[in-house]
């Protein structure tokens, strides 16, 4: 009954399980942090110990290898099982792998014709790979002038998230996945949702990026006297 569907999906207590999506903001948010903190604890706070190559080219290197490996193996699905709903699910997947495939290569794959993403949960790789390498203009300016670079990295967090509420605004988008042809996590061609494609975009997890980034200067800044808190805390406890 279309009713009781409807109902069943109003529910509130089973709303947490339509905004699960935002859960990957942790990750984004503990990736600008680590960003920040080892790249001034490996520089020690200098630029001259900061090699802008390294930087983007080793992070390229250490992700690609398994993602090559997993389009390898993806491209043996087809031939590996069968059934009534295989081949629908197998194409919503993979289907334009054989087309798109070289995006992934380059971690566009979420700005580049999203609708025919290869993989489409690779759109992580590629927005955390592009906030990677966004955040090597606030790494320098850091390295510069610490005070220059904390203003340009909340400054980064203020545009970003003016950005996304626009666009928010402008598409009048939903807070979530709602089950509806426009924002349900597929459309009615199995193809990532207008929603979907929006939430794929790195601009609109650079604001929970930048936050960790800059909790990561602190971090930094202040780890000996947290060390020595915690190592206190620790004694007192146990004593």
């Amino acid at each position: 009954d279309t009713f009781l569907i409807k109902d069943s999906l109003s529910d509130l207590t089973k709303q947490p399980f339509f905004r699960t999506h935002f859960s990957v903001e942790t990750f984004f948010y503990i990736t600008g942090l680590l960003t920040s903190y080892i790249a001034l604890g490996y520089t020690k706070g200098k630029l001259e110990n900061f090699n802008s190559i390294a930087y983007l080219v080793l992070r390229y290197l250490r992700l690609t290898p398994q993602l090559i490996a997993f389009m390898l193996l993806t491209s043996l699905l087809p031939v590996m099982f069968d059934g009534p709903l295989w081949k629908m699910y197998n194409d919503r997947m993979i289907g334009q792998c054989h087309r798109t495939w070289w995006h992934n290569l380059i971690y566009m794959q979420n700005i580049i014709d999203n609708e025919n993403i290869c993989a489409i949960h690779t759109w992580f790789l590629a927005a955390d790979m592009q906030l990677h390498w966004l955040a090597l203009f606030p790494i320098i300016a850091l390295l510069k002038n610490p005070r220059i670079g904390l203003i340009f990295a909340k400054f980064l967090v203020l545009i970003f998230t003016i950005l996304s509420s626009l666009i928010i605004y402008i598409g009048q988008l939903p807070p979530g996945y709602v089950v509806t042809t426009k924002s349900d996590f597929l459309d009615e061609q199995g193809k990532p949702s207008e929603l979907v494609q929006f939430f794929h975009k790195p601009w609109n997890h650079c604001n929970v990026f930048f936050i960790g980034f800059i909790f990561g200067v602190y971090l930094n800044e202040n780890i000996a006297e947290i060390s020595s808190k915690f190592r206190m805390n620790k004694v007192c406890f146990f004593e």
